[in-house]
C-alpha cells in the first residue's frame, strides 16, 4: 500500500509539473501582450476615421512628410484577423519613419530579447515592399523572425505604406514618438484641417474590443488546483498509513520530523523530472529568443511552483503525525477525529459547490424558455433565410471599423439581386420611452408615442400581403424615402412622428458616407398611411416584446433609398439584426461562388441559414450548456454523496461500541447518529437559505431534494452501520 502511494504521489508531481508549465506559460503569454500594449502606451496617440478613399493619398503624404520632417515615429497598429472565423490573429505594426533618423525610437523587448530596435527597424524601412519583421502573411516576405510566446496573439511589423495599400484605408488607431506637446498638438492641427475632422475626434480612439481569453486558462487553473487537493488527500494517506510505523522510530530515538523528512526522500527524487519538465517545457513556449539573464526567473517559476505546491501539501497532510501522541503512534492509532473532521469539512465543501453550480442553472433554463417561446413565433416565418456568418476574407480593416469596403461590396451584392424572386428585406426595432427620452435629452424633437419601426423592401411587403399604391412604390425605386404609417394613429401622433421621420431622414442623407444612392444626393422624403389590419409580425427575438403589433411605421426600402444607416448595415447577422431575407432557391443561387465573386465577396463567404434552423441553434448551444451544468451538478450530487457516506463510516468507527449499545438498548438511528444528521439538516438548510437570498429557482428545488433525500441515504447508511456495528459487539462479547 505504501509503495502504491508513493508512485501515485510522484505521477502526481509530475503532472503537476506539466500543468505548472502551462499555466506558467499562458501568464508569460498575457505579460507579452501586455508589454506590446505597454509601449504603445508610451506613445502620443490620434485616430483617423472616416477618412475617404479619395483622400487617403493626400493623408497619407502628410503623415511621411511630417513624420520625416520632425524626426518622428509612427506606429498603426492593426488586429490581425483570422481568414478563417474573423476572430483575432494577432497585431500588425505598420511603422513609418526616416531611417537616418531613428533617436526617437525606444526599444521593445521582452525577458530582455530585443523584439524591436533601430537595427531590425532601418532593416525594414531599406526592404523592398511587402517585407515585414515577424510573420505576417507568408514566410518569404518574412525579413526577420521576432520572438514569440505560445497562447501570445502573433506579432509582426511592416511598412505604413505597405499596410494602407494593402487594406485600402488610412483610418486607424496611430502612436506617434518623439513628439512634445507643442509639436503634437501642431501635428494634430495640421491633420485636422487636412482631414475636416476635429481635433476632438483625432484625439477620440477607436470603439474598443473585448478579448476572451477562452477557457483554456480556467482548464488549466482548475488541474492545477484539482492536482494540488489531490496530491495532499494522497499525501494524507500516505503519511497516516504509518502509524504504527512511526511509533516504532519514536520508541528508537527517532523524532517526529526526521521520521517525516524519511517518508519525503522518495518524493525528492520526483522533483529531479519535475525540473527538467518545466524548464524544457518553459523553453518551448518561448520562439525564437535565445537565451538572457531576464529569462532565468521566468525558466523556473513553474518549477518553484511545482516544489512549492508539492511541501505544502505534504506538509498539510503531516499536520496529523506531528499532533499525535507518541503512546498513540505506539499502539498504530489512526487519527480517526480528524479524519471524521476532514470528510466533514469536505461534505460541507463539496455541498456549498453543488448549490453554486445550482445556481447557475437558473439563467439557461429561463433562456431556453425564452428561446422556445422565440421559435414558436417565428414558426410563421421558418422558411426564411437569415445571414448566419461570414468571414473576414481579405477584408479585415472592415471587420475592425476602419474601412467600409465590404459594406460597399455587400450592397451592390444586394442591389443586384433585391427584385429577384426569393429576395426580400426586413429588419425592426421598437421605440420605447427609454429610448425617446435618450433622444429628447440630445436635444432631437421626437415622436409623442411608442412605435415600432420597420425597415422593408417592397417585396417583403408584397409578400405578407400589404398592399402599396403602384405611384408610392415608384417614388421609392426612384430614390425617394418613404414612409408608411398606420391609419390609426391619431393626429397628433401622426405629426409628430412625420416631422421626426422627415427630419431623420434629412439628416442621414446629408451626412457624409462612402456609399452613394440616388437618395444621398438628393434626399427627398414621402409620407404614406397603410392599414395594419391584424398588425404585423415585428420579427423580434426578445419575447418580452409583441411578436405581432398595428403599431408599425415602415419604411419601403430600396438599394436607391438607402442611407449609411441601411447600407452598411444590410451585412447585419443573427436573428434581430439581420436585414436580408432569402428563399432556399436564392440562396442556392445568389451565395454560389461565382456569382458572389462578381461582387468580392467569394473569400468572405457568407452563410444564410434558415430562421427555424438559427433557433434550433440556439436551443442546441443552451442545451448543451445545461448538459455541461447538470453533468456537473449530478458528479457533485455523487460526490456530496460519497462525501457523506464516507463520514458516516468514520463516524460510526469511531462510535462503533457505543452506537452499538445504544442500538441494543432500543436507542432510534437518530439519537445513534446525531452528529451525522445535524451535520445534514443544517448544511442543507444553510443552502436553502442562501438560495433564497439568491432568489434562485433550481437552486431552492435542489435544496429541496437535499433536504428530504440525503436524510433517508443517511438512515440507510446509519442501518447498515449500526447493524454492522451491533453483530461485532456480540461477537466480541
Amino acid at each position: 500500500m505504501r509503495h502504491t502511494l508513493k508512485y501515485c504521489a510522484c505521477a502526481l508531481v509530475l503532472l503537476l509539473a506539466v500543468a505548472s508549465a502551462a499555466l506558467f506559460a499562458l501568464m508569460r503569454a498575457d505579460a507579452y501582450t501586455a508589454t506590446l500594449e505597454g509601449y504603445l502606451a508610451e506613445g502620443k496617440h490620434f485616430t483617423l476615421s472616416g477618412v475617404s478613399p479619395g483622400n487617403t493619398a493626400v493623408v497619407q503624404s502628410y503623415l511621411e512628410t511630417e513624420t520625416t520632417r520632425r524626426q518622428a515615429f509612427l506606429v498603426r497598429a492593426d488586429d490581425k484577423l483570422s481568414a478563417v472565423d474573423g476572430s483575432a490573429a494577432g497585431t500588425h505594426w505598420g511603422v513609418l519613419a526616416d531611417r537616418a533618423h531613428l533617436t526617437s525610437v525606444p526599444e521593445l523587448d521582452y525577458l530582455g530579447i530585443s523584439i524591436l530596435n533601430r537595427e531590425n527597424l532601418t532593416e525594414l524601412l531599406a526592404a523592398e515592399e511587402g517585407k515585414t519583421l515577424g510573420l505576417y502573411k507568408v514566410s518569404e516576405d518574412t525579413l526577420e523572425t521576432l520572438p514569440e510566446v505560445t497562447f501570445a496573439p502573433g506579432f509582426s511589423l511592416g511598412k505604413l505604406s505597405d499596410l494602407v495599400e494593402e487594406t485600402g484605408t488610412i483610418n486607424g488607431s496611430y502612436t506617434v514618438y518623439g513628439l512634445g506637446e507643442e509639436e503634437f498638438a501642431d501635428f494634430v492641427s495640421g491633420l485636422s484641417t487636412l482631414t475636416g475632422s476635429s481635433e476632438e475626434n483625432l484625439l477620440t480612439p477607436l470603439s474598443g474590443h473585448a478579448k476572451d481569453a477562452g477557457l483554456l486558462p480556467v482548464f488549466v487553473t482548475l488541474a492545477v488546483l484539482s492536482l494540488a487537493l489531490l496530491l495532499t488527500l494522497v499525501f494524507f494517506i500516505y503519511v497516516t498509513q504509518g502509524a504504527k510505523e512511526l511509533g516504532t522510530y519514536l520508541i528508537l530515538g527517532w523524532s517526529k520530523t526526521d521520521y517525516l523528512i524519511n517518508l519525503f526522500k522518495p518524493i525528492l527524487y520526483c522533483l529531479l523530472p519535475a525540473l527538467l519538465i518545466t524548464l524544457f517545457g518553459s523553453w518551448l513556449t518561448l520562439h525564437s529568443f535565445g537565451f538572457s539573464v531576464e529569462m532565468l526567473p521566468a525558466l523556473f517559476y513553474p518549477f518553484g511552483a511545482t516544489v512549492f505546491i508539492t511541501v505544502l501539501s505534504f506538509l498539510l497532510s503531516s499536520l496529523v503525525v506531528i499532533g499525535m501522541k507518541p503512546i498513540h503512534a505506539v499502539r498504530g492509532y489512526t487519527p480517526q477525529k480528524l479524519f471524521a473532521f476532514m470528510l466533514a469539512g469536505a461534505f460541507v465543501a463539496t455541498s456549498a459547490g453543488l448549490y453554486i453550480t445550482a445556481s447557475y442553472l437558473d439563467g439557461p433554463l429561463k433562456e431556453v424558455e425564452k428561446t422556445a417561446t422565440v421559435q414558436r413565433e417565428w414558426g410563421r416565418v421558418a422558411d426564411e433565410y437569415i445571414l448566419y456568418s461570414q468571414s473576414a476574407g481579405s477584408d479585415s480593416t472592415s471587420f475592425t471599423g476602419q474601412s467600409t469596403e465590404y459594406a460597399a461590396d455587400f450592397y451592390r451584392w444586394y442591389a443586384s439581386i433585391e427584385n429577384e424572386s426569393g429576395v426580400s428585406l426586413v429588419n425592426t426595432y421598437y421605440v420605447d420611452q427609454q429610448l425617446l427620452q435618450q433622444w429628447r435629452e440630445l436635444g432631437e424633437e421626437v415622436p409623442t408615442r411608442e412605435f415600432w419601426y420597420m425597415a422593408a423592401s417592397p417585396s417583403y411587403l408584397q409578400k405578407i400581403g400589404l398592399q402599396i399604391p403602384a405611384e408610392t412604390l415608384e417614388r421609392a425605386e426612384a430614390g425617394q424615402q418613404v414612409f408608411l404609417l398606420p391609419d390609426h394613429f391619431n393626429q397628433e401622433d401622426l405629426a409628430s412622428i412625420s416631422g421626426w421621420l422627415k427630419a431623420e431622414a434629412l439628416r442621414k442623407g446629408q451626412a457624409e458616407q462612402d456609399i452613394s444612392t440616388p437618395f444621398t444626393q438628393n434626399p427627398v422624403s414621402y409620407l404614406d398611411s397603410y392599414s395594419p389590419g391584424e398588425g404585423l409580425f415585428t420579427w423580434s427575438a426578445d419575447p418580452r416584446q409583441d411578436f405581432r403589433s398595428r403599431d408599425v411605421v415602415i419604411y419601403v426600402a430600396t438599394a436607391a433609398n438607402m442611407t449609411y444607416f441601411e447600407s452598411e448595415s444590410l451585412a447585419a447577422s443573427g436573428l434581430a439584426d439581420s436585414y436580408v431575407k432569402l428563399s432556399e432557391e436564392a440562396v442556392n443561387q445568389y451565395t454560389s461562388a461565382a456569382y458572389l465573386s462578381r461582387y468580392g465577396l467569394a473569400d468572405n463567404q457568407p452563410v444564410f441559414i434558415s430562421s427555424e434552423s438559427f433557433v434550433a441553434g440556439l436551443q442546441k448551444s443552451l442545451r448543451q450548456y445545461l448538459q455541461l451544468f447538470g453533468t456537473v451538478t449530478l458528479l457533485l450530487v455523487l460526490l456530496v454523496a460519497v462525501a457523506l457516506s464516507a463520514f458516516t463510516g468514520i463516524y460510526s468507527l469511531l462510535n462503533r461500541n457505543k452506537i452499538a449499545v445504544l442500538r441494543l438498548l432500543g436507542h432510534s438511528l437518530l439519537a445513534s447518529f446525531k452528529p451525522a444528521y445535524l451535520l445534514v439538516i443544517l448544511t442543507n438548510l444553510g443552502g436553502l437559505a442562501v438560495m433564497v437570498l439568491a432568489s434562485s429557482q433550481v437552486g431552492i428545488i435542489l435544496a429541496l431534494i437535499m433536504l428530504l433525500g440525503q436524510p433517508v441515504l443517511l438512515y440507510l447508511l446509519a442501518q447498515k452501520f449500526a447493524y454492522s456495528n451491533m453483530v461485532s459487539l456480540i461477537k466480541e462479547s
